[in-house]
Parts: structure tokens; sequence; C-alpha cells
């Protein structure tokens, strides 16, 4: 017996990345597990290779009738539901000064409004099942330091923080209560980065800057976020809510000093 046996956990962006190890993570525990994305085909193919407790939904996260009918079929197929991990979002590369009203409308409404939606709706849905549960949102290290270049990303990210804190309270009211926490990755190797990998030239090229700037010397691996997330979840966290864990290899930690020593 795992120690998510008997539970129900719904993913967004479960099909690949973060979503999809924090997916698998649920499953080797025992919980059944949604996988909840917009790629559908993906979607399908991540549940498949889970096995049966895997259940693949079509989910537009920034639609809220998408998100009703992706709960209901979760609660439908399974009973219930105590675990929701809002991992869906994009990060375009975008400036202030050229970031079109439509692009940033799109960000905002898959990570902001997507995040809230997911918990909203999430919220209902755990307290339907009576047997208290868990959030968890997906938040970034550039949702704590500004970058020129992540304009939109930056800013949705920070305010996904804000979210699980006021969230965290809302949920604190229930009985049981539901928690929820933020886990907030530094640079992680997903298919994120392919699209940012174009614009330095090739991946080894964007991978071998990127790491410079991390202490422990690499890339987080997504099974790793996905290890935080399912800590927040479990029993052994009964007492976390409203908190940031992050996961980042030190990522945050240094101040640049360009002129220290190397030691």
């Amino acid at each position: 017996m795992g120690e998510f046996s008997g539970r129900v956990a719904l993913i967004s962006g479960g099909a690949s990345g973060i979503g999809r190890a924090t997916a698998e993570g649920f499953a080797a525990g025992g919980a059944s597990v949604v996988i909840a994305d917009i790629n559908v085909t993906l979607a399908e193919k991540t549940a498949a290779a889970i096995g049966d407790k895997a259940f693949a939904v079509r989910l537009d996260v920034a639609d809220e009738p998408s998100w009703i009918a992706a709960v209901e079929a979760a609660v439908g197929r399974f009973g219930g539901l105590d675990y929701v991990v809002n991992a869906a979002g994009i990060a375009p590369p975008s400036s202030v000064a050229i970031t079109e009203l439509e692009d940033w409308n799109r960000v905002v409404g898959i990570n902001q409004t997507g995040t809230f939606l997911g918990c909203k709706h999430g919220l209902l849905a755990i307290a339907g099942t009576g047997r208290g549960g868990a959030m968890v949102n997906i938040s970034s290290v550039q949702g704590l330091h500004g970058h020129a270049g992540s304009f939109a990303y930056c800013t949705t990210k920070a305010a996904v923080r804000m979210i699980s804190q006021s969230v965290a309270l809302s949920g604190a009211l229930f009985q049981p209560p539901i928690r929820c926490n933020t886990v907030i990755p530094g640079y992680v190797d997903t298919p994120m980065l392919a699209p940012v990998g174009e614009m330095f030239g090739g991946m080894d090229k964007l991978v071998a800057g990127m790491v410079k700037d991390v202490p422990l010397g690499r890339l987080v691996k997504p099974e790793e976020i996905a290890n935080a997330i399912l800590f927040l979840c479990s029993d052994k966290a009964a007492m976390i809510t409203g908190t940031e864990i992050k996961v980042d290899g030190g990522l945050t930690v240094p101040m640049p000093m360009t002129y220290t020593p190397g030691m």
C-alpha cells in the first residue's frame, strides 16, 4: 500500500515535463491520476504509459467550463478528488516594450488565470470528497526576480505565489482543511526549454550557460520537482500550508559578484 492509496490527483499540464513526472509519482504511490492537458493526444499516451490508474482529459486551463468538465470527469471516473497540481504553464520570451496585448493575455490566461481556476474548482471538488487534501501551484525562480526578457512570465509566476498564500488561508477554513503550497523550480530540463534554446544557438549552448548560474552545477530534473510536490501533498506535510519550496540547485542563493576571486 502506497502513501497515496485510495486517493485521486488531477495534474494540469500532466502530459509532459513536471506534470508527467508528478503524475508518475502519484501513481507509484498508489493514487489514481487524472492527466489533464490541452494536448489530449499526448495526455492519452502518458496515461497509457502509466497504466490503469491513469485517465486523460482535455483541459484548457484558461477556460472555466473546461475546468468544470475536467473536474467532473475526474470525480465521475474515480469518485472524488484529493489533490490538484497546477503545473500547466508557458514561458514565451517577452520584453515589456514589445509585448503585444494579445500575447500578454495569453500568458496571463494560462499561467495566472489557469492557476486561479484550478484552485477554485479544485478546492470545491476536494471539499466535496470530505477527506481533506492539498493543492500545489508551480511558480518559478523568475517569480522571485525580474528578468528583462521574461516580462509576462515573471509577472504571472509572481502572482502564482500570492494565489497560493490566499488559497491556503481559504482552504484552512474547511473541515477537514485543504492545504495549498507553492513549488519554485529553478532551471528544469523539460521540453519548455526548446524554444529558448533556438534563440541561443541551440540547446547545448543554452544549457552550458544556464548551469554556470547554478551552484550545484546542473539543471533540475522534472522528477526532483515532482518529489517536492508529492511531499507537500503527503501526510508528512500535514502542517505545511501557504509556504514555498525552492528546488533550484541554489540558483537564487548567491548575490552575483563577477569580481569575486575563485575559491
